[in-house]
C-alpha cells in the first residue's frame, strides 16, 4: 500500500508534509547518503500524489520539493539549514491557509444573511400583494373562497418570514 494512499484534502496533505519534514529534519542529520536519497524520493512521491492541483497544494509541493533537494546538499549544515527553512516556510503557509479558510468562512456566513434578507424582504412584498389583492375583492362566494387562500397562504409566509427573522 503506498504512503499516500487516502489522504484527502488540504488538511490531509498538510499533515503527510508535515510528517515528512520532521522525518527529514532525521536523516538530514546524517551523513549516509542512502537515506537521504530515499528521503528524497518520499518527497518527490508527496509531489506526485497531492492533489486536487489547487494553488494550495502547489505551494506544498513546493516545500516537499525544495525539502527533497536540500537533503542532497554535501554537508550537514548545509542540510540542517535549508530543511529548517523549508519548515519555516510551510508553518507560515499552514497559518496562511488557516486565515483564509477563516476568511472564507466568514464570507460564506454574510452570504448566507444576505439571502436571508432578501427572503424576509420578499416575503413582507408577498404578504403586502396578498392583502392587497383581498382587499379588492367583492363580497361574493366564489371570491370568499380566494380570501380565504390568501389568508391561508398569508399565514404560511408570515411564520416562515417569522422564523427566518430569529435566525437574524
Amino acid at each position: 500500500m503506498n504512503e499516500f494512499q487516502g489522504i484527502e484534502g488540504i488538511d490531509g496533505w498538510r499533515t503527510k508534509l508535515n510528517s515528512l519534514l520532521d522525518e527529514a529534519k532525521q536523516i538530514a542529520s546524517g551523513d549516509d547518503l542512502e537515506p537521504r536519497l530515499k528521503m528524497s524520493e518520499r518527497l518527490t512521491d508527496f509531489i506526485l500524489e497531492s492533489r486536487p492541483n489547487t494553488a494550495e497544494i502547489q505551494k506544498l509541493d513546493k516545500i516537499a520539493e525544495e525539502t527533497a533537494t536540500a537533503l542532497l546538499l554535501d554537508s550537514i549544515e548545509k542540510r540542517l539549514e535549508a530543511i529548517t527553512a523549508r519548515t519555516g516556510e510551510f508553518i507560515r503557509l499552514t497559518k496562511e491557509f488557516d486565515s483564509q479558510a477563516e476568511q472564507n468562512k466568514e464570507i460564506a456566513e454574510s452570504i448566507r444573511l444576505k439571502n436571508i434578507i432578501a427572503t424576509v424582504n420578499s416575503a413582507t412584498e408577498t404578504v403586502n400583494a396578498a392583502m392587497k389583492l383581498k382587499e379588492s375583492l367583492k363580497d361574493n362566494v366564489k371570491e370568499g373562497k380566494i380570501a380565504e387562500l390568501i389568508d391561508e397562504t398569508v399565514a404560511v409566509v408570515e411564520k416562515l418570514r417569522s422564523n427566518l427573522g430569529k435566525l437574524l
